[in-house]
């Protein structure tokens, strides 16, 4: 009788647990899809506004003769930030013009069947220091330093939280 107990209870088990995914292994699942790999060497915007295209390679690109260099920053978060069930990616780019300053700009990229697309961009600003960043809710919310009134351009010392909202192709700072 004991084991015909167990018995019942691995095929209930597993009428209603196997195959199935937990929100854990669905989240590493969805996270996999869009692989760092892809995240640095896929094509985003160039960072100054201008509407052209770079392509990064192992999260840099070069262009000596426009005196542009572009970064993928290590910090990256990633959820469902469109409504489709899919994991997407929020990235911070740097961009150097050639003078002393350091663009950083938030990007949210989608998840296109496991392609990366570069689809919206919110400037930070200038040489700000991004601590920490998560999405919840389709909300992404990043932590960072940034210019106080009275600080000089080199040493942000102004702790904040902001929050983002991807509507349509547009990052919304709420």
């Amino acid at each position: 009788m004991k084991r015909q107990v167990v018995i019942l209870g691995l095929v209930v088990s597993c009428l209603f647990g196997c195959g199935r995914e937990t929100g854990t292994e669905r989240q590493a699942a969805d996270v996999a899809r869009l692989s760092e790999a892809a995240l640095a060497n896929a094509v985003y915007l160039d960072g100054i506004q201008t509407g052209e295209t770079v392509q990064l390679t192992d999260g840099q690109y070069t262009n000596t003769d426009e005196y542009l260099h572009m970064e993928l920053l290590n910090l990256r978060a990633y959820g469902d930030l469109d409504g489709d069930g899919v994991d997407d990616a929020a990235v911070l780019l740097a961009t150097n013009t050639g003078g002393s300053g350091v663009f950083v700009d938030l990007a949210v990229v989608l998840d296109r069947g496991g392609k990366p697309q570069d689809t919206a961009r919110y400037f930070l600003g200038d040489r700000v220091k991004p601590e920490r960043m998560a999405i919840n809710g389709g909300l992404i919310e990043l932590a960072l330093v940034v210019h106080g009134p009275d600080d000089p351009l080199c040493c942000p010392t102004e702790s904040v939280v902001w929050r983002f909202r991807l509507v349509g192709s547009e990052l919304v700072k709420e």
